[in-house]
């Protein structure tokens, strides 16, 4: 007998619907490739106890950190305005929100959630989500 064993299953899942919507159509090159990240760093776990007929759900949809570092090593390797403008394409254009804006503290990171705003994107709309402007802080404010 062999053993069997467990392998966690990774996959990026991409609806039909958001491959052929105008917002992702219309995404650049570093909004597209942070996509891919946000796809592939899903994860799915499997709650149906049936396992013929498995059922799928994300568990951590409201829980996403888009840290810099990921984005500038390989196979990213992608320099901080990119990764800023990345960002601040996929929150124009619906596919993500900002739950909790980062920048407080050193190490304090935003976190996003997947959101499905896409879908009533035009061309010419206005943006979806933007991040909240800092505040100045010390003497000058």
């Amino acid at each position: 007998m062999t053993s069997q064993k467990k392998y966690k299953i990774q996959f990026a899942k991409l609806d039909k619907g958001m491959a052929y919507s105008k917002a992702y159509l219309s995404l650049g090159n570093p909004a597209m490739k942070i996509l891919t990240y946000i796809l592939f760093h899903q994860r799915w776990e499997n709650v149906s106890r049936n396992q013929s007929k498995p059922k799928w759900i994300c568990t951590n949809k409201d829980d996403l950190k888009l840290l810099y570092a990921a984005f500038r090593e390989s196979p990213f390797k992608m320099q901080n305005k990119s990764i800023t403008r990345g960002i601040d394409e996929l929150l124009a254009k619906g596919f993500i929100k900002v739950k909790e804006q980062g920048g407080k503290s050193k190490g304090h990171a935003s976190v996003y959630k997947i959101v499905d705003d896409y879908k009533g994107w035009e061309k010419g709309s206005v943006p979806m989500s933007t991040r909240r402007p800092f505040r100045k802080r010390g003497f000058c404010a």
